[in-house]
């Protein structure tokens, strides 16, 4: 597996990831799907250095993605996937672990994310990196709750 910034010829393929990481999200009600499918693609468009957008392949197929962005001297985690054939092979580990190096190379202190509450596997994930829950954000964006968890990198 290859971890590398998001190439533009796999763009219809990422947004494809994205779609099917959106429709298996959990917690998310069909009001947010929508709603981050169309930011997210604006992002992943984006030619906006501000964000970092990683991408995973394995055999030249796109596996998994991660966006990121920065402000203050800390890196948001804004969303990562994993195609649902590939999950439990540490593709979103590889993905974070990245971020965070890149993160402590631009002097960044710390990454934060979202998460919702009902995404349990995504909280242990974040926990065995040593996430912790920094907030409860009650009826956050649309309406809904969400965890804030975060990570000093030093």
């Amino acid at each position: 597996m290859k971890i590398s910034l998001l190439k533009e010829e796999n763009l219809s393929e990422a947004i494809e990831l994205l779609r099917i990481g959106l429709l298996n999200s959990l917690g998310l009600s069909e009001v947010e799907k929508q709603a981050y499918l169309i930011y997210f693609e604006n992002i992943l468009k984006s030619k906006d250095h501000h964000y970092l957008k990683l991408q995973a392949t394995e055999f030249k197929k796109l596996i998994g993605i991660l966006i990121a962005s920065e402000s203050a001297g800390v890196k948001y985690l804004e969303w990562v996937c994993v195609h649902p054939e590939h999950r439990r092979n540490s593709v979103a580990t590889k993905l974070i672990k990245t971020l965070e190096r890149e993160a402590k190379k631009k002097g960044n202190h710390k990454v934060y994310l979202t998460v919702k509450p009902e995404n349990r596997p995504a909280i242990n994930l974040y926990q065995k990196l040593d996430y912790f829950q920094e907030a409860y954000l009650k009826r956050q964006w649309y309406k809904g709750d969400y965890v804030l968890m975060s990570k000093f990198l030093f």
